[in-house]
């Protein structure tokens, strides 16, 4: 009979600890959804009313949008944790104040009208041109990179301006001589603009003047694939660029951080921007 209440004594020890402990990691586990719950993450929230169709720009400027911190369990799914993430976009709705931001409430322009346009920066025009092939080959020139514009001039016969160069120059050729019997360049190039924004690539196989018919009788695929790049500028800026058009264009990728400087070649070329290291984006750079 003693040996029974041992035996039940000692269960009943057993059951009370499991309880406790079950208990008590309930208690814990209640206790870390509190903390994570009440912890305050950074959002944006509109500290003043913003009307729909307004920038997120001017709003951002102005002050009535800004980050905030707020409870984690207060804080939408989907909301907007940085600035930047609705900076160029514009309110879809009213937004009264006090709100917290999210994906919903901004779009871009582009996807509210479908136009290509909305996606210009203020002041610029696209314009598309022919460049050589080989230098956007691969997908190595995205929308959105900056690149170097390259024009190559052809002097011509005769060209009163391509003799007696600097370094030899051959008036009778039309060439550029650099050196004592070095290396002659009948299309010396120049830079016609530096870091101008890429709008869109695009390629377009163009219609074959002659497929001529290989051995097998098979006719022989076109060999002249056009590059078109569209790139976005002033409009003003665009009209030289289309005086340039009909020569050879080279495209020249540079990176995000590339400083505009003044680039020359020898010899009399067109005075353009890209030789004086001009930023086509402002009015005031000339010299820059």
């Amino acid at each position: 009979m003693s040996s029974r209440r041992t035996l039940i004594l000692v269960g009943a020890l057993l059951l009370g600890g499991l309880a406790a402990f079950l208990t008590l990691n309930y208690v814990r586990g209640v206790e870390n959804r509190v903390d994570e719950d009440s912890e305050l993450v950074p959002v944006v929230v509109a500290a003043a009313p913003v009307s729909e169709g307004s920038q997120a720009s001017a709003a951002i400027a102005e002050g009535s949008l800004v980050v905030a911190e707020r409870a984690r369990k207060d804080v939408p799914a989907n909301a907007v944790g940085r600035l930047a993430d609705v900076e160029g976009q514009v309110a879809v709705i009213d937004l009264s104040g006090g709100e917290v931001v999210t994906s919903t409430m901004f779009a871009g322009l582009q996807d509210l009208t479908g136009s290509r346009s909305a996606g210009l920066d203020p002041g610029n025009v696209a314009i598309t041109v022919n460049v050589d092939s080989a230098s956007v080959s691969g997908g190595l020139i995205q929308p959105g990179d900056l690149v170097n514009l390259l024009v190559s001039f052809d002097r011509g016969e005769g060209d009163p301006e391509s003799g007696d160069l600097e370094g030899g120059g051959d008036s009778d050729s039309g060439t550029l001589q650099l050196g004592a019997g070095g290396v002659q360049f009948p299309k010396p190039a120049g830079y016609a603009f530096q870091a101008v924004k890429v709008y869109a690539v695009g390629t377009d196989a163009g219609t074959s003047v002659a497929s001529e018919e290989g051995e097998d009788g098979e006719s022989a695929a076109p060999q002249n694939l056009s590059t078109f790049l569209t790139v976005q500028m002033p409009p003003e800026q665009a009209a030289v660029l289309a005086s340039v058009r009909d020569a050879d264009l080279y495209a020249v990728l540079v990176p995000p951080d590339y400083e505009l400087r003044p680039m020359e070649i020898q010899g009399a070329v067109p005075s353009l921007p890209g030789m004086e290291g001009t930023n086509i984006y402002q009015d005031d750079s000339a010299g820059q």
